[in-house]
């Protein structure tokens, strides 16, 4: 871009006309320190999630459904139980 181009930057709440040489530099700048930010940003939410899963393991705590196709597990009721278990009726009276 040519140098001495006009442009326009907000400063605060205001907007400044400057030349495209006194914005460039400091633009630079500024999205050098972003991309710094979000480097450390990002380590340290991998650092967090490598903590989590430790301390997750290390206590025995599991999510519900998790690990299951389509993230839902079938959790069987209490009647099902006793009903399969061996020499238990099922609840029906036949009179002889």
């Amino acid at each position: 871009m040519d140098q001495d181009r006009k442009c326009f930057r907000f400063v605060g709440d205001v907007l400044v006309e400057r030349k495209v040489a006194d914005v460039l530099p400091a633009l630079k700048s500024h999205k050098e320190k972003l991309d710094a930010a979000t480097k450390g940003l990002q380590e340290k939410l991998s650092e967090k999630g490598v903590e989590m899963n430790a301390y997750r393991e290390k206590h025995g705590i599991t999510v519900r459904g998790e690990g299951a196709p389509g993230g839902v597990k079938e959790v069987p009721k209490a009647n099902d139980q006793a009903a399969t278990k061996p020499g238990q009726s099922s609840g029906v009276l036949v009179s002889d």
